[in-house]
């Protein structure tokens, strides 16, 4: 009789409590859980910057530093993605409804490979870090830049995220008497 009972309790410890969905809604349903649904452009840590320490002295080139978060439906930051993302910087038109003036720079960044997202993913941040050269010569010195990001992920699906960035901390970086 024992033995009974524990062989019956040890067949319902082992049973699965269903099989996967068949259904292609619910399926896609529990997949948008899980996929990125937005994109943010981290602006307090993004910025325009020289590429060495020596803040903007000489003839170096600057760096687009760009801080990207991926959310999912459920707003959970810290999603990695896969795909390309875009990245524009523009110079920025005050007082106008669409700040996006001239195209300044412009970059495809793959997020495809292993080595992409060990290049770009900083774990402990859980978002993207990118550093993308800019020639000084083609950024006007001006306190404000617009940046906009687009991500397309290999499903179709495209997200982006626009932001006016401050750089009047910068000025001496962006400076013409820094361009000599």
């Amino acid at each position: 009789m024992v033995v009974a009972l524990g062989a019956l309790l040890a067949c319902g410890a082992c049973r699965t409590t269903g099989a996967p969905s068949s259904d292609p809604a619910a399926r896609e349903r529990m997949l948008a859980m899980l996929m990125p649904s937005s994109v943010e452009i981290v602006s307090p840590f993004t910025r325009i910057a020289p590429t060495s320490e020596d803040e903007g002295e000489g003839e170096l080139d600057l760096q687009l530093e760009l801080l990207l978060r991926a959310s999912n439906a459920l707003d959970n930051p810290g999603l990695m993605i896969v795909g390309d993302v875009r990245v524009e910087l523009f110079e920025f038109r005050p007082a106008s409804g669409e700040p996006k003036g001239r195209q300044l720079a412009r970059w495809v960044v793959p997020l495809v490979e292993e080595e992409d997202q060990r290049t770009y993913w900083n774990p402990v941040t859980q978002m993207y870090e990118f550093r993308l050269g800019l020639r000084r010569e083609s950024v006007p010195a001006q306190d404000q830049y617009v940046v906009l990001v687009t991500y397309n992920s290999p499903l179709g699906s495209h997200l982006s995220d626009e932001e006016v960035i401050d750089v009047t901390r910068f000025r001496r970086v962006l400076a013409p008497s820094a361009r000599r």
